[in-house]
C-alpha cells in the first residue's frame, strides 16, 4: 500500500491540537448532567452560557467591523464604491494591519500557521492518487496558510500493483484550511484595481492536495497520461509516415493524400492532449467546488464566528472545572491537566491541548474567577484560581451589559485592541 514518505519538516503534523471538536451546547449538556448541581444551578448554567455567548458576540462584532473596513479596498467582490482614493502608503499600512489582525483572529480561533519551511514541505509532497499540480510560491507577495484540525483519513486508489482493484490508502487530512493571498505586483505605482487580497476557507484538504488551494496552479499530466497521448500520436502517425515515404516515390497525388492523413493524425493527437487537459481541469474544479467553504468577506465573517465559538467553549469548560471543586485551589498547570482529563472522560478527546492560558485570561478579564496567593507546606506561595459562584458570575455579566452602551465606554472603550506583530 503506497504511503507518503516521512519528512522532518512535517513533524508538526503529529502535535496535539488546540481546537475543541465539540460544540458549546454539547459541553453544556455534559455540565448539566453533573449530579452535584441543583435544579437552580442548572438553570443558572444555561443562563450563564447565553450571557457569555452574547458578550463574546458583541466583542467580536467590533473585530469583524474593523476587519471589514481594512479589507474593503482589497476586496475583489466589492460592489460598492470606495469613499476616497487610497494612496500607495495608505494601502500598505492598511494591508499590514489587515494581515496582522487576520493572523490574530485565526490564532485565537485555534488555527495553526504554517511556517515557510512547513508550507514548502506540504507543497512538495507528492500526490499519488489525485492531480499532479505545481505551485510557484514566488508568484505571491504574501501567502499565509493556516490549518485547524488534522486527522487520519483514507483515499481510494487503484493501479497496476493492485491489479486495478479498489484499495484504500492512509492520508492526512486538514479539517480546515484558511489562506490569505496577495499576488506580487510590478511596483508600488501599479493600478489599485489589480491590488486585491484573496481570503479563502476550505474543508477536508488532504495534505498532498494543499497546493490545490493556491490561486495559481499548474496542472501537470501524469506519466500514464503522457504515454497514452504520445502512443495515440505515434500510432496515428506511424502508418501515414510509411505511406508518405512510399507515396513520395510512386505518385505526387498519392503523396498529397498521405500528407492529409498525417495532418489528420496530428490533430487527432492534439485533440487527445486537449481532452486530457480538460479532464484534469474539470477534476480540479470539482475538487475545489466541494471543498470550498467561503471566499473573501464571507470567509472573514465565518472565521470570526468560529473564533467566537472557540472562546466560548474554552471559557465555559475552564469555569465549570473550577466551579465543580470549589474547595480546591487550582494552579494554571493543574487546571490545564484537569480540563484535558475532563474532555477525555466526557468526549473521548485524548489529544486535545487545552489553551488554559487563554481561558484563564478571559475569565480574569470578565471577573469570573479570582487569583489568590496560597502558602504551601514548604513555605513557598503559589497562585491559585478560584471561581466565583454562579449567582455572582451572572451579576457581573449583567453589570457589564448595563455598562456596555454607557457614554463613558462609547468615548473610548470600543477602540479595537492592537494586533500582535510577533
Amino acid at each position: 500500500m503506497p504511503r507518503s514518505s516521512p519528512t522532518p519538516a512535517l513533524d508538526f503534523l503529529v502535535s496535539r491540537e488546540r481546537f475543541l471538536p465539540v460544540k458549546a451546547d454539547a459541553i453544556l449538556r455534559e455540565v448539566l448532567q453533573s449530579p452535584s448541581l441543583s435544579a437552580e444551578q442548572r438553570r443558572q448554567f444555561g443562563l450563564f452560557l447565553q450571557m457569555v455567548r452574547a458578550r463574546f458576540h458583541f466583542e467580536f462584532l467590533e473585530q469583524i467591523q474593523r476587519l471589514t473596513r481594512l479589507y474593503d479596498p482589497f476586496d475583489p467582490d466589492r460592489d460598492t464604491q470606495l469613499l476616497r482614493q487610497w494612496t500607495p502608503d495608505e494601502r500598505e499600512q492598511a494591508f499590514s494591519e489587515l494581515r496582522c489582525r487576520y493572523r490574530d483572529l485565526l490564532l485565537g480561533g485555534n488555527y495553526v500557521q504554517l511556517t515557510r519551511e512547513q508550507l514548502v514541505a506540504c507543497m512538495e509532497s507528492r500526490n499519488r492518487f489525485g492531480l499532479a499540480i505545481r505551485v510557484n510560491l514566488d508568484d505571491y507577495e504574501v501567502l499565509d496558510v493556516f490549518y485547524r484540525g488534522i486527522r487520519q483519513g483514507e483515499h481510494p486508489y487503484r493501479n497496476w500493483s493492485t491489479c486495478f482493484r479498489m484499495r484504500m490508502a492512509p492520508v492526512r487530512v486538514f479539517s480546515r484550511v484558511a489562506i490569505l493571498v496577495r499576488h506580487k505586483r510590478d511596483g508600488r505605482r501599479k493600478q489599485p484595481k489589480s491590488d486585491v487580497v484573496l481570503v479563502k476557507l476550505f474543508k477536508d484538504i488532504v495534505l498532498e492536495d494543499l497546493k490545490m488551494t493556491s490561486p495559481e496552479v499548474r496542472v501537470q499530466m501524469k506519466l500514464l497520461d503522457k504515454i497514452k497521448v504520445g502512443g495515440t500520436v505515434a500510432g496515428g502517425l506511424a502508418a501515414p509516415i510509411v505511406k508518405l515515404l512510399t507515396a513520395a516515390i510512386i505518385s505526387p497525388v498519392l503523396l498529397l493524400a498521405v500528407v492529409g492523413g498525417c495532418t489528420v493524425a496530428f490533430f487527432k493527437g492534439l485533440f487527445s492532449f486537449l481532452t486530457s487537459k480538460t479532464k484534469y481541469m474539470q477534476r480540479l474544479s470539482s475538487n475545489l467546488y466541494h471543498k470550498s467553504l467561503a471566499n473573501n468577506a464571507s470567509a472573514l465573517a465565518l472565521l470570526v464566528d468560529a473564533a467566537e465559538a472557540e472562546e466560548t467553549k474554552e471559557l465555559l469548560t475552564a469555569y465549570h472545572v473550577l466551579l465543580s471543586e470549589p474547595d480546591r485551589g487550582f494552579t494554571i498547570q493543574e487546571l490545564d491537566a484537569r480540563v484535558e482529563q475532563w474532555l477525555k472522560d466526557r468526549f473521548g478527546l485524548p489529544e486535545v491541548d487545552f489553551e488554559v492560558d487563554d481561558a484563564v485570561r478571559k475569565l480574569i478579564e470578565k471577573e469570573l474567577i479570582e487569583v489568590r496567593q496560597q502558602a504551601s507546606a514548604d513555605g513557598t506561595t503559589r497562585r491559585i484560581l478560584k471561581a466565583c459562584d454562579l449567582a455572582t458570575a451572572l451579576e457581573r455579566l449583567d453589570r457589564w451589559w448595563d455598562d456596555y452602551f454607557s457614554p463613558a465606554r462609547s468615548a473610548g472603550a470600543q477602540l479595537a485592541p492592537e494586533c500582535s506583530r510577533s
